[in-house]
């Protein structure tokens, strides 16, 4: 009986050794899981990972799906932006009609020379001009036709569909500066004004049209760069004869890049702007010098008969 308390209880003079197997008692009692619920876990893994597979399958065949819509608008794209090359050769032309009428015009006092040379560039604007509206009315403005499925669609190209919009509106714009242009110069003949505020501002709409065709063309090619090269089929097959858009720009850039090259541009069109706006303080400064000497001039001619009447 003594040695009975050995087997059915725990013999120890330390309390320590008696947590310890508590906690030992513990592990052993900690549940395991069910086999059912192990099932069920296994059930949920798979099928995540299944409609993960799905996502993934989904999303490229989305894509692939896309393809023929991105083909319809880089094609009215490249349709449009090779409609914008032909714009910068009327401008490129009509600037070379102008440097050979200023050169002639300052080489000669001759009348029946300069009546030549200010028909002649009437025609040249009129030409130009029939030649820009041929352009506009054959070739209309592009429509690209979007709802939210088709945003869907070219969003998964990481496009933003604003930017079509975007190229419409300066698609139009590139017309009326052109006709802008006609205008002026048509004005500064009707008017025989040649001054050299008059010639900048020439200079400046001519030069000016082409920094602003070069930034529409850098835009143009950031949004087709996202679209699947399966898309660009006329692209490839027209750039080649764009002579007045800037080469060697091809489509494997970063956005960031595409916009430096807009950057520049504009930052060139601007730095005109200020050469331009510099000569016209200048000739503002002048023309309110002229100003006070002409007041002076009558003052003076108002007080003479009062300096005559007293010498009488």
């Amino acid at each position: 009986m003594e040695e009975l308390s050995n087997y059915q209880a725990i013999a120890s003079s330390s309390h320590d050794y008696f947590d310890l197997s508590m906690k030992r008692l513990m592990g052993y009692l900690k549940s395991k899981p069910h086999k059912k619920q192990r099932a069920f876990l296994l059930k949920i893994a798979a099928l995540m990972v299944i409609l993960l597979v799905c996502s993934f399958v989904a999303y490229y065949a989305f894509r692939l799906t896309a393809i023929p819509l991105c083909k319809e608008v880089a094609t009215t794209l490249s349709q449009g932006m090779g409609v914008m090359n032909l714009l910068g050769t009327d401008n490129s032309n009509l600037q070379q009609e102008w440097e050979r009428f200023c050169e002639g015009y300052e080489g000669t006092q001759d009348t029946v020379k300069l009546r030549i040379l200010k028909d002649d560039m009437y025609q040249a604007i009129n030409h130009y001009r029939n030649e820009v509206n041929k352009l506009y009315l054959g070739q209309g403005k592009p429509d690209f036709e979007i709802n939210e499925y088709r945003t869907f669609l070219l969003g998964l190209y990481d496009t933003n569909v604003a930017e079509l919009d975007a190229f419409c509106q300066t698609y139009q714009a590139m017309f009326d500066d052109l006709n802008h242009q006609f205008d002026f110069i048509q004005d500064k003949l009707d008017r025989n004004d040649f001054s050299k505020l008059s010639l900048m501002m020439v200079d400046l709409n001519f030069r000016g049209f082409q920094h602003s065709l070069n930034s529409f063309y850098y835009g143009y090619m950031e949004f087709i760069s996202l679209l699947p090269q399966d898309a660009l089929e006329l692209h490839r097959q027209i750039v080649t004869e764009w002579n007045c858009l800037p080469n060697g720009i091809g489509l494997n850039l970063s956005k960031e890049e595409y916009e430096q090259f807009q950057k520049k541009e504009m930052n060139e069109f601007e730095n005109l702007i200020k050469e331009t706006e510099i000569e016209i303080v200048k000739q503002e400064s002048d023309l309110n010098e002229l100003e006070k000497k002409l007041e002076r001039i009558e003052e003076k001619i108002s007080s003479t008969p009062d300096q005559v009447h007293v010498l009488q």
